[in-house]
C-alpha cells in the first residue's frame, strides 16, 4: 500500500472486528465496537483494547465507530436499554476505558452526531429514524449523551500516542494536514 501511495499517509481502515487478520498491515488499527449493545458488556472494551495492543504494540488504535440508542425523552435507569440515561452511561463507560489507555488509543468516533432518517423498512417503531444520535432528528435537541460527550471531551482529552518512528512520521504528517500547519508544528495533543 505504501509503495502505491507516495504521500506517506498512514494506512488504516474501519474494521468490523477487533481481531482483523490484516491489522499487521495497518499503521493505525481501526475498528468499530458496540460492546454492551450488539454483543458483550460495556466493560469488555478495555480488555479488548489491551489484547489488541498486546498483539500490535507499535500501532495506535482508533475506535472508528461506537454508540448506543435512546428514544428522545425516554428516561429511566441507566441499565434500561433505550433510555437517555442508558445511552449516556454506555458512552461514559466506553470513554473512561479509552482514556485510561490513551498511551496507545489515538481516537474515538461516536456514532452518530444526530438521529437520522434511514432506508425504507428500517426501525418502523420510530418512523424510520435511527435514534443513535447525540441530538434528536427534527428539532436537534440534545439528549443526555450530548452533555456526557461534551463533559468527557473537555475533562479527558486524548493525546497522540507514541508509535514507532516511520508510523509516527506518517501520523504527524496527517495531523499537520488536519491542523493546517507544518509537520514539525503538528499538535501532540488532540482534543476531540
Amino acid at each position: 500500500m505504501n509503495a502505491v501511495d507516495l504521500t506517506a499517509r498512514p494506512v488504516t481502515w474501519a474494521s468490523n472486528t477487533s481481531n482483523d487478520p490484516a491489522f499487521d498491515l495497518a499503521d493505525v488499527i481501526g475498528f468499530n465496537e458496540y460492546f454492551g449493545y450488539f454483543y458483550g458488556k460495556d466493560a469488555d472494551l478495555g480488555p479488548t483494547l489491551d489484547a489488541v495492543h498486546a498483539k500490535y504494540p507499535d500501532q495506535p488504535i482508533l475506535i472508528t465507530e461506537n454508540g448506543t440508542w435512546a428514544v428522545a425523552g425516554t428516561h429511566g435507569a441507566a441499565t434500561t436499554q433505550g433510555t437517555e440515561e442508558w445511552q449516556a452511561a454506555s458512552f461514559t463507560a466506553h470513554w473512561e476505558q479509552v482514556t485510561a489507555r490513551s498511551a496507545f488509543v489515538a481516537g474515538f468516533t461516536y456514532w452518530v452526531l444526530k438521529d437520522y432518517k434511514e432506508r425504507a423498512g428500517y426501525n418502523q417503531d420510530y418512523n424510520g429514524i435511527s435514534v443513535m444520535g447525540l441530538l434528536t432528528f427534527a428539532e436537534e435537541r440534545p439528549k443526555l449523551v450530548y452533555d456526557a460527550f461534551r463533559k468527557a471531551a473537555v475533562s479527558h482529552p486524548l493525546t497522540l500516542p507514541s508509535v514507532r518512528p516511520l508510523r509516527q512520521k506518517r501520523c504527524r504528517a496527517t495531523m499537520a494536514i488536519i491542523s493546517g500547519t507544518t509537520e514539525t508544528k503538528a499538535p501532540e495533543t488532540v482534543s476531540w
